[in-house]
């Protein structure tokens, strides 16, 4: 770095800082909505399998819900995973390492 300051490099170091914590804000939000859905999920697959479901069989409720549980996860997965192509780039790169 040629000729700056140190309160450019104050102002940069601000900025990183703000960045990242808006990527954790971010993630944070999204696993709470992941969190969220599976508990509910869970929840109503309780209720369903307490009280009964008329005429349809308890393994094919549980086959249903797993398949429905591993696409909820799966897509949480990729959401975390892939969270850097979602971000925008700055003049110094990428900041979603946190």
């Amino acid at each position: 770095m040629t000729n700056v300051s140190k309160d450019q490099l104050l102002e940069i170091y601000k900025l990183h800082a703000e960045l990242a914590d808006r990527v954790s804000q971010r993630r944070e939000g999204a696993n709470r909505l992941y969190v969220s859905l599976l508990s509910g999920f869970f929840a109503f697959l309780a209720v369903l399998l307490q009280f009964g479901s008329g005429e349809t069989s308890t393994s094919a409720i549980l086959l249903f819900s797993g398949i429905i549980g591993m696409a909820i996860s799966g897509s949480w997965y990729i959401i975390m995973v892939h969270c850097d192509s979602f971000l925008p780039t700055t003049q110094y790169g990428k900041i979603c390492r946190s």
